[in-house]
């Protein structure tokens, strides 16, 4: 990747600035804090003449001028959209390779500071359930969902989501909307491109029976690639059910 996720020092008094995506961050460093400045190259939800340079500053007596760049997943499931619909019919299984924007994490070497923790670009928020009072706000991202490997895009700036669906409910399932656990993800880097574990999803036409698996080892496409982020969100006793009442926004015919 073009990308750099590692270690780097900034010397006192000393700007650096680090662009991936969007995403414009600049920082530097004094004796006693740092400062931190950001702002979205591109925003399609504000006016490019009202775009603002958010800045703050974190103390730092006791720490070190050595800094990380680290990649992290989504702090919400994310609700992917594809291009167009997909339809899965009965006895079928359809692998899915889907992109997701990722965050950008700056941190401290040897403290537990976190200067930033940011979208590489801005995503809209998202409704995704049943009605008002069952759902959750989630992110929304269009996705190509891709079904061959070879014509994906090896973006530094993207999380790719192996999603394997086998359809046994009996009729066919068709696809408008998955809503993605993104945050019980872990980052696993190829070398070429960011991605996460598989997520396995055998649909039965039945909810209570609708299996949704996603073991913490590297992808099978990739079983070489190396851990660089644990997931966000720690899987709980409800997860695996929650995520299957709001796994998907298609119809069976």
């Amino acid at each position: 990747m073009s990308f750099s996720w590692s270690e780097f020092q900034l010397e006192p008094n000393t700007e650096k600035l680090i662009a991936l995506g969007t995403l414009e961050v600049t920082l530097s460093r004094s004796e006693m804090e740092w400062v931190t400045a950001y702002q979205y190259r591109q925003d399609r939800y504000v006016n490019e003449s009202t775009k603002q340079v958010a800045a703050f500053r974190t103390i730092a007596n006791n720490s070190g001028w050595q800094l990380k760049a680290k990649p992290s997943a989504a702090d919400r499931n994310v609700v992917v959209r594809p291009v167009q619909t997909i339809q899965i019919p009965h006895g079928e299984t359809v692998n899915l390779y889907i992109g997701t924007p990722v965050w950008l994490q700056i941190l401290v070497v040897g403290t537990e500071h976190k200067l930033i923790d940011l979208p590489v670009e801005i995503l809209s928020d998202s409704w995704f359930g049943s009605n008002t009072m069952n759902g959750e706000i989630c992110y929304a991202n269009q996705t190509q969902a891709r079904l061959d490997l070879t014509k994906l895009t090896q973006r530094p700036d993207r999380l790719i989501t192996p999603v394997t669906i086998r359809n046994l409910g009996g009729e066919t399932l068709t696809i408008e909307r998955l809503n993605l656990p993104v945050p019980n993800l872990a980052i696993y880097d190829t070398g070429a491109s960011l991605w996460t574990q598989n997520v396995d999803i055998t649909h039965t036409g039945k909810l209570e029976m609708t299996e949704v698996k996603f073991p913490m080892q590297p992808p099978s496409q990739f079983p070489e690639a190396t851990l660089v982020n644990e997931p966000r969100s720690v899987e709980d006793n409800n997860l695996v059910m929650r995520a299957v009442e709001l796994l998907f926004d298609g119809k069976s015919s």
